[in-house]
């Protein structure tokens, strides 16, 4: 059985070392300046697909770059796990405007786990919580991103990254005032067959029309 997070890897890498079939990997790289909003160190990754090898531990955490307010969210090996095991090729940064949803499970037996699904289209490799804390990161998720519940699986959040919803609103703004106004508006005029010249036609006064329309 293959590792499972190796094969992930080939879906999700964004710059960086080359992977197992030679490809080059592509990592987000998250400013060393950025703020740790919140973290937990208790967070585990599983190589083997059938879950019988020894997990990876390490810190997950959502951080902000304070400069530009961009939000990241990284999964970093514990340093132990790093010498032994050369767990650091399994590191996760992603910038939050890159992800496009989360998905919480928390069984009623088991470990609670995250995936995280990009906007590529690739998963993360699921992050475990050996002891708890998914409702926590939620909640500070919330603080920088607009959080809306899939309407086909209610444990998967869509993510809405509100650091890039002013430059959408702009766009969004562009393209309204690029738009011609119909030229129907104009037809609607209340205009007398017998008085073309009518005070009413004059003045513009459809445009009550147009309004109670």
């Amino acid at each position: 059985m293959g590792d499972l997070l190796d094969d992930l890897w080939a879906d999700v890498c964004e710059e960086g070392s080359p992977d197992k079939n030679g490809k080059t990997r592509r990592l987000s790289i998250c400013p060393p300046s950025a703020l740790v909003c919140w973290s937990n160190k208790s967070v585990y990754i599983q190589v083997k697909e059938d879950g019988s090898g020894i997990p990876i531990f390490g810190e997950f955490s959502l951080r902000v770059e304070q400069e530009s307010g961009a939000a990241w969210c990284l999964w970093q090996p514990d340093p132990h796990e790093t010498q032994e095991r050369d767990a650091s090729k399994y590191a996760i940064c992603s910038r939050l405007c890159h992800i496009h949803s989360f998905r919480l499970v928390r069984p009623s037996m088991g470990t609670p786990q995250v995936l995280v699904n990009l906007r590529t289209g690739g998963t993360h490799p699921p992050l475990f919580f050996h002891s708890g804390g998914v409702q926590e990161f939620k909640s500070c998720l919330a603080e920088y991103a607009s959080l809306t519940r899939s309407e086909l699986d209610a444990a998967t959040l869509l993510v809405n990254d509100k650091t890039d919803m002013l430059q959408r609103s702009l766009s969004e703004l562009d393209i309204a005032q690029a738009t011609p106004p119909p030229a129907a508006c104009s037809s609607r005029a209340t205009t007398k067959p017998n008085s073309p010249h009518s005070p009413l036609a004059a003045s513009g006064g459809g445009g009550r029309d147009v309004e109670n329309g």
